[in-house]
């Protein structure tokens, strides 16, 4: 079902509401006069949350291995790994995230489309 205000056209003013499955032409607001206008739905995307075991296990145990070896001489990495290690879930889709798989991918950590893979 839609929300529907009801707009007189020559005042502009909103006159009336309604739910419908489209646009209800009635005597009383006609669409000569009055726009019937839907009322857009808004819907907020799922969060994907992973727990921090169920995000490392979408790596290869080389990429692990080889990421964990990398951070004993890159700052970065180490602070990529401190931050995962102190987090309770990893969002999918927040920024550090997309961050953090970047710097992999470029450092040769990763395989090129395995950032995406991993964040599938």
């Amino acid at each position: 079902m839609t929300i529907y205000t009801v707009q007189n056209r020559a005042t502009g003013e909103i006159v009336h509401a309604y739910t419908a499955d489209g646009p209800d032409h009635s005597a009383t607001y006609p669409y000569d006069t009055y726009n019937h206008i839907p009322k857009p739905v808004v819907t907020t995307p799922p969060v994907r949350l992973l727990s921090k075991l169920e995000y490392l296990r979408r790596f290869e145990q080389a990429e692990r291995i080889g990421i964990r070896t990398a951070a004993t001489s890159s700052p970065v990495l180490a602070d990529y790994l401190q931050l995962l290690d102190m987090a309770e879930d990893v969002n999918l889709d927040h920024p550090d995230v997309a961050a953090a798989l970047t710097a992999l991918t470029a450092a040769g950590l990763l395989a090129e489309g395995r950032a995406a893979e991993i964040l599938a």
